[in-house]
């Protein structure tokens, strides 16, 4: 998750008011990741609502991914699916039902 709950020290009673949370950046750990790999290979995934490609391609780069799969927020709720994969020199896009998409993306990973 990008972000958490501030924590709160005690019980949080109920008074019949509101409440308002405040939510904390957490770690990149795919950052991390990334930066800290040695013969690893590190896969991304970014869900994103719009310039997939453009947006992929750049977290990949960012987080220092050998990978990184991106995915469009509206693929979520449905059977099928559309993706695109970046490697380092090459890239594929995929649509088809999710378990496709997942031995799709391992290939492509795997070769």
């Amino acid at each position: 998750a990008d972000f958490e709950p501030e924590k709160i020290p005690g019980k949080i009673k109920k008074d019949g008011g509101g409440r308002q949370i405040t939510l904390n950046q957490t770690i990149d750990i795919l950052k991390w990741c990334g930066g800290h790999k040695e013969s690893q290979v590190v896969v991304g995934f970014a869900l994103e609502t719009d310039h997939l490609e453009d947006r992929t391609r750049a977290k990949m780069v960012e987080k220092k991914c050998d990978f990184m799969v991106g995915n469009l927020i509206s693929n979520i709720g449905s059977d099928m699916g559309e993706c695109i994969v970046f490697g380092k020199d090459s890239k594929i896009g995929i649509l088809g039902s999710k378990s496709d998409l997942a031995l799709r993306i391992w290939d492509f990973i795997a070769a």
